[in-house]
């Protein structure tokens, strides 16, 4: 998913097991690939209702689902 530079970027911020907060998830990208990168939990929010629509149906297809959380 993440590779060199933004993958060393999010492990600068993010450790293993931490719960992430995705304010303006847009597509969900990091969210999903934090979760893959080892983050216990994402949170997504966005202003977007097509938006969270979106990043749910990434998530679905790309992580366990009931580690994500979806707002708008």
């Amino acid at each position: 998913m993440f590779k060199g530079k933004e993958e060393s970027e999010i492990r600068k911020y993010m450790k293993e097991g931490d719960k992430v907060l995705d304010l303006g998830c847009g597509s969900g990208i990091l969210g999903i690939g934090s979760i893959k990168l080892g983050a216990s939990t994402i949170t997504s929010v966005d202003i977007d209702e097509q938006a969270v629509k979106v990043a749910k149906e990434a998530v679905e297809k790309g992580v366990n689902e009931k580690i994500a959380k979806f707002y708008e």
